[in-house]
């Protein structure tokens, strides 16, 4: 299955200065298909469900309350 956003997310991965990626959007469109898909092109990818495994959900929240706090860990 081939999207539109499949290009948009080629250019945002060769971009010298990209910032986190953040996919929203209506239910059932394909958005995690497309992050999974896009993901074959990286040597390495780590995925957490929060849906799936609910429990992670409540332990991200009190190690990083605001994105600024998870980019500063992770960047």
């Amino acid at each position: 299955m081939y999207r539109t956003f499949t290009e948009h997310l080629k250019k945002w991965k060769n971009s010298k200065n990209r910032l986190p990626l953040l996919l929203r959007g209506a239910r059932q469109t394909g958005k995690t298909w497309l992050v999974r898909n896009h993901a074959e092109s990286y040597h390495d990818f780590f995925e957490i469900n929060f849906e799936a495994d609910p429990e992670y959900a409540s332990l991200f929240k009190e190690k990083f309350g605001n994105p600024d706090e998870l980019l500063r860990y992770y960047f």
